[in-house]
């Protein structure tokens, strides 16, 4: 690709106009130089979200990894009973933080759950909520959950919860 010139320049650039003067007599003539500059239409990778959310004293995500060295690398974490991964300081978080980041994720920390808090009446069937859920709590009648995402907040509406004012 030649960067100057009107020859041999790929169609594929930008191109700006660069005038320079040449004086010949009391005559001033413009001679017009193309520059080529090479454009790169390539978007950015999109990380994925995930959210960490801060449930009492410690910080937690949920993600199923494609990835086994992923989450072999946060085995250590990771509660099997709830099915979620649990970091017991900031430290620990910060460092999974920038870990995640260099695989391709963009953590966003949620200090205060209430717009992903739902409820539901502790005799409706709740399987499909707990499973996308980070946290689970009942009080009285009702089965509250703490849902992972703003998605699976829409989809525990649709299937019969209600937010938690």
């Amino acid at each position: 690709m030649a960067f100057f010139g009107g020859e041999g320049f790929s169609p594929g650039c930008t191109y700006t106009h660069a005038h320079k003067e040449k004086r010949e007599g009391a005559n001033i003539k413009m001679k017009e130089n193309v520059m080529c500059f090479p454009t790169f239409d390539i978007e950015p990778e999109k990380k994925k979200k995930l959210n960490f959310f801060k449930i009492g004293k410690i910080w937690c995500f949920k993600y199923f990894f494609d990835d086994k060295e992923i989450f072999n690398d946060l085995l250590e974490y990771y509660n099997r009973v709830k099915y979620r991964f649990e970091l017991g300081s900031v430290g620990a978080r910060n460092k999974i933080m920038k870990y995640l980041e260099k695989k391709g994720f963009g953590p966003v920390l949620i200090e205060d759950t209430s717009a992903y808090t739902v409820k539901i009446d502790r005799f409706k069937k709740y399987g499909t909520i707990l499973r996308n859920s980070i946290d689970y709590d009942e009080k009285g009648t009702d089965r509250i959950f703490v849902m992972n995402d703003f998605v699976s907040v829409e989809d525990a509406i649709a299937n019969g919860a209600e937010r938690v004012v």
